[in-house]
């Protein structure tokens, strides 16, 4: 887990994405160096202070100081440490690979309890170091506010995803040897040109994003429900800290959806501080679909989005959540909506800024997480239910859309 090329990789990146939309806070992975320096490998956010400041070699060399210690005593105790920065800040850093001493930092930070200590830590460390302590206020508005133990929650779950990114690269090249004698894919939505390969799938952020936009709460509500229920281990009663993570997490790839499809403007703004307050209260996958209800209600008016076409979407949802075996395929879809395929493939991509088939193909792999989960159901089974024809074609799905085959997914 050493390789450069795969902290730089796609992925990687748009994990770190989701995990400082989640946190509201930049995210770093730093190395430490053979002489005991430190060297960052790749980011997503600064640290505002820092930024207000560029190039100041004393805060810098402070920062880079107080740094290196928390990340020397992650790599010692392998396992989470909390830490201030010179300004104050809340920090926290994890040991993900001590042999390479490769560790994960987010911050910084502010505990919702320690607000009020907040500006005037700010203005001392500023004063310390010789800097201008006027812009202090306007600083600490930037400081983004969070639950004592929603932050190390997260980090916990952004080391879980990425060692998973990792074993999916490496399980790769077996899952293809696996299935070099697969059958041809016979369904047009998996065509192998070069033209569909170029494409980046949909991501489940948009997916839902397109539910959201359409007033589709069925089909939002659905979505959710069937990603917490193919990634949470304990059933119906998960446990309770690893379910507000799996929460902030999923508050984090559907702002990221939602970012990416232009539906909402700064429909991230006002979502951060109050809902993960909220996060605290939840203890059970229903009081998790209720915190995803409250935020449905927070958001703007999606923009470009007529109400013929938020009709027709929310009667394409209904029809897919049906029979998507028989309604997955354009023409049937387009015959059932009284409307040209053509027509409505074009209005669809239009409006949502993703296309039919990609959408359909998402909803897919939603659901056969799902029921991989389920031992008893064959992966074979689990593709037709999908309106797949076999393993094969739903393995070649999976690994378009996640990165990774649907019998890996079943074994990890």
């Amino acid at each position: 887990m050493t390789s450069r090329d795969f902290f730089q990789s796609e992925a990687v990146t748009r994990l770190l994405q989701r995990i400082h939309l989640a946190a509201g806070a930049p995210v770093a992975i730093h190395v430490i160096t053979q002489d005991s320096g430190v060297e960052l490998i790749t980011s997503n956010g600064m640290c505002p202070v820092c930024a207000f400041f560029p190039g100041n070699s004393k805060l810098h060399v402070t920062c880079m100081d107080s740094l290196k210690r928390a990340l020397a005593q992650a790599v010692k105790k392998k396992y989470l440490v909390p830490f201030i920065c010179p300004m104050g800040f809340s920090c926290v850093s994890i040991c993900m690979d001590p042999r390479a001493g490769l560790v994960l930092t987010i911050g910084p930070y502010c505990p919702d309890d320690a607000e009020e200590s907040l500006l005037l830590d700010l203005k001392r460390g500023l004063m310390r170091l010789g800097l201008d302590p006027t812009p202090a206020e306007r600083l600490a508005r930037k400081i983004h506010r969070a639950p004592a133990s929603c932050i190390p929650e997260i980090t916990l779950w952004a080391v879980d995803d990425l060692l998973n990114i990792f074993r999916q690269r490496r399980a790769g090249e077996r899952d293809v040897v696996e299935n070099v004698d697969e059958e041809p894919n016979e369904v047009s939505v998996l065509s192998k040109s070069s033209k569909r390969k170029s494409r980046r799938p949909v991501t489940f952020g948009q997916a839902v994003a397109v539910a959201l936009a359409s007033g589709d709460q069925t089909q939002y509500k659905r979505l959710i429900l069937l990603r917490l229920s193919s990634e949470m281990e304990g059933g119906e009663n998960p446990p309770v800290a690893l379910l507000r993570a799996r929460v902030l997490v999923l508050l984090g790839e559907v702002l990221t959806g939602i970012s990416a499809t232009d539906l909402f403007e700064e429909a991230h703004r006002d979502v951060r501080y109050q809902e993960l307050a909220a996060v605290e209260q939840i203890d059970t996958i229903e009081a998790a679909l209720d915190f995803f209800k409250r935020f449905w209600g927070i958001l703007p008016h999606p923009s470009g989005i007529n109400q013929e076409m938020r009709a027709l979407v929310r009667r394409l949802n209904e029809l897919l959540m049906k029979d998507i075996v028989h309604y997955g395929s354009l023409s049937e879809v387009a015959c059932s909506l009284g409307i040209h395929p053509s027509t409505f493939s074009g209005k669809f991509k239009q409006a949502f800024g993703v296309s039919f088939t990609d959408y359909v193909n998402r909803l897919r792999v939603e659901k056969a997480k799902a029921l991989l989960k389920l031992k008893s159901i064959s992966i074979d089974e689990v593709a037709r239910r999908v309106g797949l024809g076999n393993s094969g074609s739903l393995n070649r799905l999976f690994r378009e859309m996640e990165g990774f085959s649907a019998s890996y997914f079943r074994r990890y």
